[in-house]
Order: C-alpha cells, then sequence, then structure tokens
C-alpha cells in the first residue's frame, strides 16, 4: 500500500477506534481524550504493513503446497511453461508485466500491458535473452478483453509455444500460473484454485471479505475515485467474460497464462483485487477461454516477406 493510503486508513481507524473507546468509557463514566487518537492511528499505521507482510507469507506458504500437489498430480511442470513465458518492459526496463507464446510466433498479453509499452516493448526470456517484437493484434478497449498480441520476427531458440485448451476448466480445478509476481523471483510459478466464471468482472465471484477490509474499502475507494479516476482495468476488461481465481498471484503477473494440468492455455490472468487485508481475500481475475479465442482469431495472418 502506497503511504498515502496508509494515511487515509490510519485516519479512518483511528477515528472509529477512538468513537469505540468513548462509548466504552462512557460506559464506566469516564472520559476519553481526543490524545488517544495519535497512538490508535499510529498503531494502524504501521500494522498495517506487518498485516501485509504476514498475509504474503501466508500466500507463499499456501502455494509451496499447492505446488507439492500439483506435482504429486503429475501436472505439467512449471520450468516447462517458463519456457514459454516472457517478461515484458522497455528498453529502460521500466515496469514490468508477463508474455508467453503461442503456435505461430504470437505472444499473447495484456492490453493495459501494451499500453504501457506499445511499441517498444522488449520480451525477456527465462534464460534472460532480450528482442523487440511487432504489433500483431489489440483487442478493442470498448467492447474487447483485456489482451494484446505481439508476433515474433525472428526465432527465439529454447522457446516452447503453449497449446490453447479446447475445454474451459472445472469449478475447484486447480490451475497454474507463471510469470513476474512483483512480491516474488521472476518466473514464479503460482498454482491458483478456479473459484468460478463471470459475463464481466462484476458477476465474477468475489470470495469472502472481512469486516475490515469492507469499511476500509470506503475511504480507500474514495481516495481512488478522486485520485485516481481512470481505472487500469478499462470497460473491455470490465465488461467481458473472465475466471475468479485465489492464490498467490500479484501485480506483474498482468499478461500471464493461466494453464490447466496438461499444460494448455484456458485463459490470461488481467487483474486482482486492489484492496485486500487477509490472505483468504486475495483473488484474481483472468479472460475467460471463450474470449481469448475469440480475439486470437481476429489476428491477421501474417504477410509474406518480399
Amino acid at each position: 500500500m502506497t503511504p498515502t493510503v496508509l494515511v487515509i486508513l490510519a485516519v479512518f481507524w483511528g477515528l472509529i477506534s477512538l468513537a469505540i473507546l468513548k462509548v466504552l468509557f462512557a460506559f464506566f463514566g469516564r472520559k476519553v481524550s481526543f490524545l488517544y487518537f495519535f497512538p490508535l492511528a499510529i498503531i494502524v499505521y504501521f500494522g498495517i504493513p506487518a498485516l501485509e507482510d504476514n498475509m504474503s507469507r501466508t500466500l507463499e506458504a499456501q502455494n509451496t503446497v499447492k505446488l507439492s500437489e500439483w506435482e504429486a498430480n503429475q501436472c505439467v511442470s512449471p520450468d516447462v511453461i517458463r519456457r514459454s513465458a516472457f517478461i515484458v518492459t522497455n528498453a529502460q526496463r521500466r515496469g514490468h508485466g508477463t508474455g508467453f507464446l503461442l503456435e505461430g510466433g504470437i505472444i499473447g498479453t495484456n492490453r493495459h500491458v501494451y499500453n504501457a509499452f506499445g511499441e517498444d516493448a522488449v520480451f525477456i526470456d527465462s534464460e534472460g535473452n532480450a528482442q523487440t517484437q511487432t504489433v500483431a493484434h489489440v483487442a478493442d478497449p470498448n467492447n474487447g478483453p483485456d489482451l494484446a498480441f505481439y508476433r515474433m520476427t525472428t526465432e527465439m531458440k529454447g522457446m516452447r509455444a503453449l497449446p490453447i485448451a479446447t475445454e474451459a476448466p472445472r469449478v475447484g480445478e486447480q490451475l497454474l500460473i507463471v510469470g513476474q509476481n512483483f512480491r516474488r523471483e521472476r518466473f514464479y510459478a503460482s498454482v491458483v484454485d478456479y473459484r468460478g466464471y463471470g459475463d464481466s468482472m462484476m458477476d465474477a465471484p468475489i470470495g469472502k471479505l472481512s469486516p475490515i477490509t469492507i469499511a476500509s474499502m470506503i475511504p480507500v475507494g474514495i481516495y481512488h475515485r478522486i485520485n485516481n479516476p481512470d481505472s487500469l482495468v478499462d470497460s473491455g476488461g470490465m465488461g467481458t467474460p473472465v475466471y475468479a481465481v485465489h492464490g498467490d498471484v500479484f501485480p506483474g503477473n498482468s499478461g500471464s497464462a493461466v494453464v490447466n494440468c496438461a499444460g494448455e492455455v484456458v485463459g490470461v490472468h488481467y487483474a486482482g483485487r486492489g484492496f485486500i487485508m487477509f490472505a483468504f481475500e486475495h483473488m484474481g481475475y483472468a479472460v475467460a477461454l471463450d474470449a481469448l479465442n475469440a480475439e486470437l482469431d481476429k489476428i491477421p495472418a501474417e504477410e509474406p516477406a518480399e
């Protein structure tokens, strides 16, 4: 969380805590000074990062267990998927997203990753090799999913193209995401639980939310609405079919392939819940298989060399 958000939450929960103390003390016939607000706010300000760190470590520990289950089920090795993945950045290495290789030299990623890097995007494979590509197709931001595609201009040795699945995942199924998780090492493998489908992001399952998170969303939501009215996910990304997953995914995973046990692409990760306080609330969202296939069909054929 940014320092500004922490200050907002410190003030919010400091005032709430002070009000609760005043009610409790009034019951016993005692008064509460407003000076109590400052230590309460300080506790909140430093307590939330500690809570976040604990949440992160909890998710990582859960992921270690899930990876063991994934391997026990003889699912595709994360090392195989790493051979298909790219870290997406620019020449200055400012900002990162993820991409993945498909048949025909097509690289899939998110539209908001394309918006960040455009024609100057640099794709870095798991061996550290870097290469620029040409833009093949970008989905309509008004009514298309959060997808963009590049085309490889030269062969990248050692890379492996991922096949597209023929069937959507089943609720409860474990799926694999390999990408640039900003809290972990590069090409981090996350096993996520598929929670359900939505015709839009608003229709997708949201999972359980704690009362603390629900209350905190009020001041934080108002702040983001005023300070940053333009959401990272545009209207197209909000209104197209989506899968909801729970697992250890964070910013940077944008554009990661979501693969099933057989190593087939069933979706593309593009967003996560913007604000949470506990690990069980952590939800990610992926472009659904039907929306992915629809955009793949729109990629123009490669023009023959002169």
